[in-house]
């Protein structure tokens, strides 16, 4: 009455403690912005007091979880949900599991929407699953990638590679995902020492997701060391720690593969008897000093030993390179292309357009603001 109303502060009185508690323990970095905005956490931890509701979905949103968690009774495990063949097994970051979850909601959407156009099965997905034959799976890469002659013959530049290798994965109906952060937040990094990207083997829509913050030659090697394992039809993460992959006979077969495919042993013995400088043997075959060191050693032309300060030396002036020369990108379309390849947004934007998915569905799918939505369909709104 007069004029006035009176709000009165709801605060949630039947959410579980324990999930708040579990959270804080388990998430440290996050727990850090939670403790610096709400000082008075430690009497919601005693049951002193109780959070409003703004203040608990704002805190489900920095740690990143649904709202409902906190009415659960225990926090639910997250777990990777494909064969994980990294050297360094550690607990996976959140980091990591959303950038999965990520990918395989965008996998699946694309498949029921090339299923629901009648799309067939691609011939490439599990081409080679009863036929583990490096030469005959080096010969088939060459030809997806259209690179008939040595690889040293066709490219300078690495970013120039990259692109093109991008395009014509995409061109053979391979989604590819590439991302330096989850979800394009700058304060979520991805952990380059954790993962440098992984294969959703799916036989109508697979996907390779690629780790944006490896070095440009380490995102090549991710993306063949990924088309091959859809050629054999396997779902994994791509660790490669120091090139390494693990104790497992696919992935060896991968490694060996994604190497000869770059550099032929046959070629690298004869150059190596002329030239042993790793710096020049690499411009000679236009790959990183790091994949050439690699083959050195499958080769039986160094030592473990040898090769591991080798690579450590090598990644630290790549990493420096790439740092120098850096590309800024501020295009939106440009930002989208990198993150999204061609054949991907073109399905979403003809899909939107045709009615098959909701206009806000889009948004949410790839993240965008309907704005970025309306010009990547002027660009991408054409027939498959």
């Amino acid at each position: 009455r007069g004029g006035k109303m009176s709000q009165e502060i709801f605060k949630v009185t039947n959410y579980n403690v324990n999930i708040l508690r579990d959270l804080l323990n388990q998430l440290p970095a996050f727990a850090e912005q939670v403790k610096a905005k709400y000082p008075n956490y430690k009497q919601w931890l005693s049951g002193e007091d109780y959070p409003t509701y703004d203040e608990l979905v704002d805190i489900s949103n920095i740690f990143h979880i649904p709202f409902g968690y906190f009415f659960f009774d225990r926090l639910p495990k997250r777990t990777i949900t494909i064969p994980d063949f990294r050297n360094n097994k550690t607990q996976p970051s959140l980091e990591l599991l959303d950038t999965l979850s990520f990918a395989e909601h965008i996998q699946d959407w694309a498949k029921d929407i090339l299923a629901k156009w009648g799309n067939d099965k691609l011939e490439l997905c599990g081409k080679y699953k009863n036929n583990l034959d490096i030469g005959e799976l080096v010969f088939e890469l060459k030809n997806i990638f259209e690179i008939n002659n040595n690889w040293a013959d066709i490219f300078i530049e690495w970013d120039n590679a990259l692109d093109y290798l991008v395009d014509k994965a995409d061109n053979k109906g391979i989604i590819i995902l590439r991302n330096s952060t989850v979800h394009n937040e700058l304060d979520r990094p991805l952990n380059i020492n954790e993962f440098r990207g992984f294969v959703l083997y799916d036989d109508l829509a697979p996907v390779i997701f690629i780790n944006n913050q490896g070095t440009t030659s380490d995102q090549i090697l991710t993306l063949v060391n990924g088309v091959t394992h859809i050629l054999i039809g396997e779902s994994a993460f791509i660790g490669l720690d120091n090139l390494l992959p693990d104790n497992n006979d696919i992935e060896r077969f991968c490694d060996m593969c994604t190497s000869e495919f770059f550099v032929p042993a046959s070629q690298l013995k004869e150059a190596y008897e002329i030239e042993t400088n790793i710096n020049i043997l690499a411009q000679q075959f236009n790959v990183s000093p790091i994949l050439i060191a690699k083959r050195l050693l499958d080769m039986g032309l160094t030592t473990k030993e040898l090769f591991l300060n080798i690579v450590q030396q090598l990644y630290q002036e790549e990493k420096s390179s790439m740092q120098l020369h850096k590309k800024e990108t501020t295009n939106i379309k440009n930002i989208y292309e990198t993150q999204f390849s061609r054949r991907f947004l073109q399905i979403l934007t003809v899909a939107t357009s045709q009615g098959d998915v909701l206009y806000g569905d889009a948004l949410k799918i790839i993240k965008a603001n309907a704005t970025t939505l309306d010009n990547l369909i002027k660009e991408y709104d054409i027939s498959l």
